[in-house]
């Protein structure tokens, strides 16, 4: 009883915020149930809940209860987060095949600095280590699946005893409700696993176009029956990551009439048109061009959702010495994933410069003297006048 309540305030723990300090962490465990002898990874996102921007934060330390064994990255340096962003990383974890049924802790321990004040975070994940029984659930594949496409899904299934199983059905079932059987049951009869013998089943498997991507698990439950005649049952959790893909589109909202040594300003959109966010975009608009200048060079936008947009305004400077015509220019964005991995794209703008209307202003100037000039004139003959 005393190990339960000592779980359940572990539980409690690993999910606290700390909104004193404007942040908060969480951490979960991807699949949610492990086998021994196999791999898995903790999803560690922070948050920054506050008004001010965290200009650094690092994993100090990341230590597990034994036997669990934690693989890179581990130790890490993150970066700076903007208020109302957050920041996710994986750490994968290596379960060894001598570990025992139980629940083992992960102490994730995080330095988080605002400028020169700095403070550290200790965030819990708690692994869940189920030995297998005499009928084993060993892997799903494949491992990953994209938005919107279907894939030929494999469960390995292993009959660990010294004796056959019969009447054996595999259920699964998405609680996320995005992956569904493609003219087929979510349930598959096999009617005997030989003993020690590792048994592959297929079914086709889709992907809803409206899922996001990450990861999500699917839960399996495997009922049979034994040498006895009893009917067993086996429960078990395996994770799939869902892919996305990005489909930027640009384009030149407006642009003012620049002309030569004069200013003006340029909208460009873009538009996320794929399937999965986009974390972190940066955007960067220049040129090689020497005879104009882009202000600002660098508009950090965040997050840009899928079927979402953002317009950024930039201005455009030119020279007396310009060239009448088109001018190129480049826009780099630069983004993260779900899983935290960087992309890069290049996308070219042009922009027209016009001739500078130089002999209407000296006109407009001229007509401005002459008729100062005449009202002067006019005044200075009435004066003269009076006098006489």
């Amino acid at each position: 009883m005393k190990s339960i309540n000592i779980l359940i305030c572990m539980l409690l723990f690993s999910f606290s915020t700390f909104a004193a300090d404007t942040i908060s962490t969480t951490a979960s465990i991807y699949p949610s149930v492990l086998s021994p002898g196999t791999e898995g990874y903790i999803q560690f996102t922070i948050t920054n809940t506050g008004i001010n921007t965290i200009t650094d934060m690092r994993i100090l330390s990341v230590i597990a209860d034994a036997p669990i064994l934690i693989q890179s990255p581990g130790v890490q340096t993150l970066g700076s987060l903007n208020p109302g962003s957050s920041y996710s990383t994986n750490i994968k974890f290596t379960v060894p095949s001598y570990t025992s049924s139980g629940y083992y802790v992960v102490r994730i321990t995080t330095e988080v600095c605002y400028g020169v004040s700095c403070k550290n975070y200790l965030q819990n994940a708690i692994i869940a280590v189920q030995a297998p029984s005499l009928v084993e659930i060993k892997s799903i594949t494949p491992y990953e699946m994209k938005i919107g496409k279907t894939e030929k899904f494999t469960f390995t299934i292993k009959n660990n005893g010294d004796s056959d199983i019969t009447n054996v059905i595999l259920t699964w079932y998405d609680p996320s409700n995005v992956l569904f059987p493609l003219g087929e049951s979510n349930k598959i009869y096999i009617p005997k696993i030989n003993a020690y013998e590792t048994y592959n089943v297929s079914t086709n498997l889709g992907v809803s176009s409206n899922a996001l991507s990450g990861y999500h698990n699917i839960f399996i439950i495997v009922q049979y029956t034994d040498k006895k005649g009893v009917i067993q049952f086996v429960n078990n959790t395996l994770g799939i990551k869902i892919l996305g893909n990005y489909n930027f589109i640009f384009s030149k909202e407006s642009q003012d009439i620049i002309q030569q040594g004069k200013s003006g300003l340029v909208s460009i959109k873009i538009a996320n048109a794929g399937t999965q966010d986009a974390k972190f975009l940066t955007q960067k608009l220049i040129t090689d061009d020497k005879e104009i200048s882009v202000s600002p060079s660098i508009i950090y936008v965040g997050n840009l959702k899928t079927d979402d947009f953002d317009t950024e305004k930039y201005t455009i400077t030119t020279y007396p010495w310009t060239k009448i015509g088109y001018h190129n220019l480049t826009m780099i964005i630069e983004y993260q994933d779900e899983f935290g991995n960087t992309y890069s794209e290049n996308h070219t703008f042009t922009i027209y410069v016009s001739e500078s209307n130089v002999s209407f202003d000296n006109l407009k100037n001229l007509i401005i003297l002459i008729v100062i000039g005449i009202i002067i004139y006019y005044f200075y003959n009435k004066r003269v006048k009076k006098k006489r």
